[in-house]
């Protein structure tokens, strides 16, 4: 029995010398794809940015990503098959491991992959090849940068920027009384909620009046793109039901969201309305879902539970036992009978009762306001409010040499002036210039054709499209990952 087994390792040692000297060439040949990898991935940073100028290179890039997505395959295969071959090799004596590595090499190799190899590196070849020639003959031959600065950490600003007025105003609209009295403002300023200049002022001319308690009857202040004819105090007989109505609307990345996660969880919001709820409503407007997230979140019971009368018919009860404050955060396309049918459900609420919607689309604002209110446009900051929150993101924490802080503070306010006064946009590129500061990184941006693209008067998208370019390889495709997925899916 040894005998016929050390014929058998004599049989397999000849078949392995035999075959060697092949697979030692498509070793070789393997181990040059890292290498064209590297030159297929300076292509692609290049057409990523050549695309937005030339529409043809969109589909030359996508073949080239397709060829390195292969590449990068099969030498993950062949890296999992030398782990693999360790793992069972660790028990076997050392001229067993001898043959069976090499036997190993010999069946991966040439059993299968020889021809595979070959085609993935003239597939990788040829897309880069078309890509690079049609990149050079529109002129985007410009210098890669070979090693992408790593974007930094999130840089610590306010949550609401140069909106605290508008925060303040909105949360009267609610129905809660603010800066009435001095000890009330001062625990909300201890606690680190910003006072508006209205009421810091009004508090801090009471202090040198010697501290005395007293309200105000001043005349409250309007809210953007509401009507003189509307008084700034919640006018139940207005209203449509016992629940009011406010809606925000503004542009993509004006601070919509954010001004709202504000109000909800200011303390003075907190202890008017005792019931609160948010659901996002998103692209897609789904009246069971937001019923059923409502039902959720307001009776801490499992809406599965309970049918669709059951569920309707306890979440009514619930509402009529409190002052409550709902909002539906981000709704975009909506009907006239859709929000009808929920705002049956929600108007004979608590009297007092509010409900707060985000939205991007003044139709959809018309829509769900109630009488007693107009829509209220959430506008960019304005120019010097914005300059120094673009500052604060663009700069941080890092001092720029003397001799470029001019030039970056010229080039930081071409760049801010295109940003429609979006705190969003502020963060993207603030961070982006934050990578580097210097003259020559801040310039790319400044003259990069993509704000040349085609876009509305009040759009961002060229400052999000910039971002997207810088990002670092794995998270674009973290990004693109993430795309297939419905908006505001929630991840388990």
């Amino acid at each position: 029995m040894e005998m016929l087994q050390s014929v058998i390792n004599i049989r397999e040692a000849v078949s392995t010398m035999i075959n060697f000297g092949e697979a030692s060439k498509l070793e070789k040949d393997l181990s040059c794809l890292p290498v064209s990898l590297d030159k297929a991935r300076a292509v692609i940073y290049r057409g990523e940015w050549g695309r937005f100028k030339n529409k043809d290179l969109a589909a030359l890039l996508w073949h080239l990503k397709d060829a390195t997505y292969d590449a990068e395959d099969l030498l993950r295969e062949s890296n999992d098959q030398v782990l693999w071959q360790k793992m069972e090799d660790a028990d076997r004596s050392l001229a067993g491991q001898f043959f069976s590595s090499s036997l190993n090499v010999v069946q991966t190799l040439i059993g299968g992959s020889k021809t595979r190899i070959k085609e993935v590196q003239d597939k990788l070849n040829k897309a880069v090849a078309d890509l690079e020639g049609e990149l050079n003959s529109v002129g985007l031959n410009f210098e890669i940068v070979q090693h992408m600065p790593v974007t930094s950490s999130v840089i610590g600003v306010p949550q609401v920027f140069g909106h605290d007025e508008e925060r303040d105003l909105v949360i009267e609209k609610l129905g809660v009384m603010i800066g009435r009295d001095n000890e009330r403002d001062l625990v909300i300023e201890k606690m680190g909620v910003p006072l508006t200049r209205f009421v810091a002022a009004r508090a801090k001319g009471k202090r040198a009046a010697g501290g005395t308690v007293a309200k105000s009857a001043s005349t409250p202040k309007r809210l953007k793109g509401e009507s003189s004819r509307a008084g700034p105090r919640i006018s139940q007989s207005k209203c449509i039901g016992n629940v009011s109505i406010l809606p925000i609307f503004g542009i993509g990345g004006v601070g919509k969201t954010t001004l709202a996660q504000y109000i909800y969880n200011d303390e003075r919001v907190r202890s008017h309305f005792r019931m609160r709820t948010w659901v996002c409503v998103s692209d897609l407007f789904d009246k069971k879902r937001i019923i059923e997230e409502i039902f959720k979140s307001i009776t801490k019971k499992d809406s599965s539970q309970h049918s669709s009368n059951d569920l309707q018919e306890e979440l009514k009860k619930k509402l009529k036992s409190q002052k409550f404050l709902l909002v539906l955060d981000d709704i975009w396309s909506i009907t006239n009978r859709e929000w009808e049918e929920l705002n049956a459900l929600l108007k004979d609420g608590l009297k007092g009762s509010m409900i707060l919607v985000t939205t991007r689309l003044q139709n959809v604002a018309n829509l769900v306001c109630t009488n007693n209110f107009e829509p209220f446009e959430l506008k960019g900051l304005d120019e010097d409010k914005f300059w120094n929150f673009f500052k604060d993101c663009a700069f941080g924490q890092k001092r720029p040499a003397d001799s470029e802080c001019n030039n970056l503070h010229k080039i930081g306010q071409s760049i801010a002036s295109r940003l429609c006064g979006s705190p969003l946009a502020a963060k993207t590129l603030g961070r982006l210039l934050n990578m580097e500061l210097t003259v020559r990184h801040w310039e790319t941006i400044q003259k990069s054709e993509l704000w040349e693209l085609p876009h509305q008067e009040n759009e961002i998208l060229p400052a999000l499209q910039l971002s997207y370019l810088y990002l670092p390889r794995e998270l674009k495709r973290c990004f693109a990952f993430c795309s297939m997925f419905p908006k505001d899916y929630s991840f388990e």
